[in-house]
């Protein structure tokens, strides 16, 4: 789109003008889902990601002009994708320790990880999800790292520091590498 034609219908979308926002609608539909879809992989969060920047436009958050209206858009879209990506994996990610069956474990014998996860209380989050995903779920470093979204070598960094932090309190051998 024109970048003349393209701030026009911003301004005009400023003042609530519902023709030009029909206009840019119709202009970016197809081609910005299409962007979001190439980075979630779900249709359904396609049409999500394409609504909010719709709604950015709409609510005004465009205040300057736009020197390229495709990459400006493409862009935005881009960035609330990978939002909706980090927000996905964070969810998917979560391990509470309050969903941790703690009777389970304990009529397995896991008396270990009903003391670590105890012992976990006094550290972050991100600390905690290691551990927990480490000791409880027996994940690897490597799939630890690509579900929080951090390096492998600061997971096991992360998790070092914590055991040697609590190693004489706990019983057994929890450090596992």
């Amino acid at each position: 789109m024109d970048k003349k034609l393209f701030n026009k219908l911003i301004k005009e979308i400023r003042e609530e003008n519902h023709h030009a926002f029909d206009l840019l609608f119709k202009e970016y539909e197809v081609k910005l889902k299409q962007v979001a879809y190439m980075i979630l992989k779900d249709d359904h969060l396609a049409e999500d990601v394409f609504s909010d920047v719709m709604g950015k436009l709409w609510r005004g958050k465009v205040k300057k002009n736009v020197k390229n209206p495709n990459a400006f858009m493409y862009q935005m879209t881009k960035n609330v994708a990978k939002d909706y990506l980090t927000e996905k994996r964070k969810r998917e990610s979560e391990v509470s320790l309050d969903e941790i069956d703690i009777e389970v474990a304990a009529t397995n014998n896991d008396f270990e990880k009903i003391e670590l996860i105890m012992l976990l209380e006094k550290f972050g989050e991100i600390e905690r999800d290691i551990v927990t995903k480490k000791v409880v779920m027996q994940d690897t470093f490597k799939d630890i790292s690509k579900d929080l979204n951090i390096p492998v070598t600061t997971v096991k960094r992360k998790y070092s520091n914590v055991m040697q932090e609590f190693a004489g309190d706990m019983t057994g051998g929890l450090y596992v590498e």
